[in-house]
Parts: structure tokens; sequence; C-alpha cells
């Protein structure tokens, strides 16, 4: 689903805002599991710097300047900027931001979390998501991460 590069990055961004008009239900749609078009799921490239947190809030003030603002497009700029909140937290906190959570060394568990093969199908299958597309759903990330703090 994910191609590289600047390009692919502004063509999704502009899929889901204006072909999709995901900004109109991205409030209700957010936390879905599977498909392609609940979320905008720019992550990849935000995260690789093909898109920057400024240019999905211009986009988005750029649609709501269209359609007018809604809780939903409202959202997608409020967990953006979480986005980087918690990216500037971890540079600040660095491994301390993890307080005792963090394994000293990794251990067999925290690997196969990691890799995907804990034996639970839900958990497995969101960390291969992450793993293979460098994107999961905001649902699949609080699991993901509470199944962790139960290790």
């Amino acid at each position: 689903m994910y191609r590289g590069g600047e390009s692919a990055a502004h063509a999704r961004l502009n899929d889901y805002l204006w072909r999709l008009r995901g900004a109109a239900t991205y409030k209700k749609t957010r936390n879905g599991l599977l498909g392609a078009n609940f979320s905008t799921r720019v992550s990849p490239w935000l995260a690789r710097g093909c898109l920057s947190a400024r240019q999905v809030n211009d986009a988005v003030k750029a649609w709501e300047a269209e359609y007018g603002s809604s809780e939903s497009s409202y959202w997608i700029t409020f967990e953006l900027l979480w986005r980087e909140y918690f990216i500037r937290a971890a540079e600040l906190e660095g491994p301390k931001m993890f307080g005792s959570r963090q394994p000293a060394k990794p251990c067999a568990a925290f690997n196969a979390w990691r890799n995907g093969t804990t034996g639970l199908p839900f958990v497995d299958a969101a960390m291969l998501e992450l793993r293979y597309t460098g994107w999961l759903s905001n649902r699949a990330r609080q699991n993901v991460a509470s199944f962790w703090l139960t290790i």
C-alpha cells in the first residue's frame, strides 16, 4: 500500500482529504482496524520526513476552508499535535520516558511482542502490520501497548 517519497505522501493526503472527504468522518472512523480509508494513514511518510506536520495541518485547514471545520477535522490536527508532543518528549527524556518498563536487555517476551510471535493473533497481527507497513491504527497501538504492560 505504501510507496516511498514526497509525491506518494501528498497523493495519499490529498486522496484522503479531498476524494474520500475523510476529514468529515475521521473522529468516527479513526479506531477502525481493517481497511485503508478509516484513517489518514500518513504516519510512515511523517516518520520519514516525506511529509511534515505543518503540511498536514495546512492541508486540513485548506479542507476546512472549503467544507467547514468539524469535530473530525479538528481531531486530525489534535492528534497530529499529540504526535509532535510525544516526539519532543522522547527527544528530551530519552529512555527515562519509559520508566521501569524498559527491559535492561532484550528478553524473550519483548522479542516475541516486537516480532509478532506472542501466539495471540490480535497482538501478532498488529505488530506485523506495524513491521511491514510502518503504520498501526490508533486502537491497535493502544491495545498492543497495553499488552506490553502486562508482560
